[in-house]
């Protein structure tokens, strides 16, 4: 994320009216000054300095400004003087901030990663909120990403931004686990297996007689079977065929389902031998 502090200082011949620093944010800074606000009288030393012609004539002020903007690991400054007159003075140091993208990721921890002259990356707070500036009529891709995470868009491509860029913001999806063949198949069950899933508590399993999961073996309906990644299934029926499922979930989601897997855990084959007669 960048970081942008502007310090400033007001000064007339001979005086130092105010210094302060101002953060900038959303792309914008201010700086104002009110003489009156300061209560002090000063000579008038700038007498030279006045301009005839301006309406509600005051001494001639200098305002100089300095800024430093830091993004990661890099900083840049920036520098500027200005001369003004009026009773009220507000002014904007033009250029020298740049414009902001910002939304939500959907997931905290999320990291985007984009091009401003060099690779860099911002990352998402706890809530998935994200903020990060780029360079004036900055044309690029962001694209975010977390381990065990899918998000939609993928991406989202800008084209000289010259302003803010809010609401930027995207679904993050749980992966779903891979199921694998189930092992140690034997007359009266099998073990359904399948892959670990990053930033998963655990996982819920299904166990069904059909492919649609219309009907689901009893105490395999949604099973929690927690951070395992095998479970023995001992079906009341053998001889038919079962299919198995798994979901992961954490605090904040559930994926959607796996593959579903086929498992045939058939009884033993049974055959007659009849004797073999020679003639």
């Amino acid at each position: 994320m960048t970081e942008a502090i502007v310090d400033y200082t007001i000064t007339m011949p001979g005086f130092t009216l105010q210094h302060g620093q101002v953060p900038a944010t959303g792309g914008t800074f201010n700086i104002v000054f009110d003489p009156v606000a300061l209560n002090k009288d000063f000579p008038n030393l700038d007498l030279s300095g006045r301009d005839d012609r301006s309406s509600g004539l005051s001494d001639t002020i200098s305002i100089g400004m300095f800024l430093t903007g830091r993004r990661g690991s890099e900083t840049s400054y920036s520098a500027e003087n200005i001369t003004l007159q009026g009773n009220d003075v507000v002014v904007g140091l033009p250029g020298a901030v740049t414009p902001v993208i910002s939304g939500n990721a959907g997931i905290g921890g999320a990291i985007l990663s984009y091009t401003d002259g060099n690779a860099l990356v911002a990352s998402t707070d706890g809530s998935g909120s994200y903020s990060f500036a780029v360079s004036n009529n900055w044309t690029g891709t962001v694209t975010p990403s977390k381990l065990g995470y899918t998000f939609a868009p993928v991406n989202r491509s800008y084209t000289a931004v010259n302003g803010n860029q809010s609401n930027q913001d995207y679904t993050a999806v749980f992966n779903p686990p891979v199921a694998f063949p189930a092992q140690s198949i034997t007359p009266t069950g099998f073990t359904a297996v399948w892959g670990t899933v990053n930033g998963a508590a655990g996982c819920r399993l299904d166990v069904a007689v059909n492919i649609g999961f219309a009907g689901f073996v009893p105490g395999y309906q949604n099973r929690d079977v927690g951070a395992s990644t095998t479970v023995p299934v001992a079906p009341p029926v053998v001889d038919i065929p079962y299919y198995y499922r798994v979901r992961a979930y954490n605090s904040a989601s559930t994926s959607g389902n796996s593959n579903a897997v086929l498992v045939r855990p058939f009884g033993s084959a049974k055959y007659t031998y009849l004797p073999l007669v020679l003639k």
